[in-house]
């Protein structure tokens, strides 16, 4: 092994609090990274939304008005896949959603 430091460098790229995210949500059932492209955060008090975080501009996160347990965004596209129990059913229901087009592509 080399001398001099750690095999990785590591660095904060955002701060979610300071983008307004209550520091409840920033857990592993709340927030996922799919890749270094996006993040997507459930905020699930008061009125339940989804926030989008591009890492290209993360000081202008998007939020939606979403219910969802599961929320995560394609590596590539801006294409968000939801994951939700449906009422009066045992069973997950995914939807996903082409954010650019503004419509739903799968239910």
């Amino acid at each position: 092994m080399s001398q001099g430091g750690a095999p990785i460098a590591v660095k904060e790229a955002v701060s979610l609090p300071a983008l307004g995210i209550n520091a409840a949500h920033i857990t592993f059932t709340h927030v996922t990274m799919e890749s270094d492209r996006c993040i997507a955060v459930r905020e699930t008090t008061g009125a339940n939304n989804v926030v989008i975080i591009d890492m290209a501009n993360p000081l202008q996160p998007t939020r939606r008005q979403i219910t969802a347990d599961s929320a995560l965004m394609n590596p590539v596209s801006k294409v968000i896949a939801l994951k939700a129990l449906v009422a009066g059913t045992t069973s997950d229901h995914l939807q996903i959603f082409n954010l650019e087009m503004k419509s739903k592509m799968k239910s």
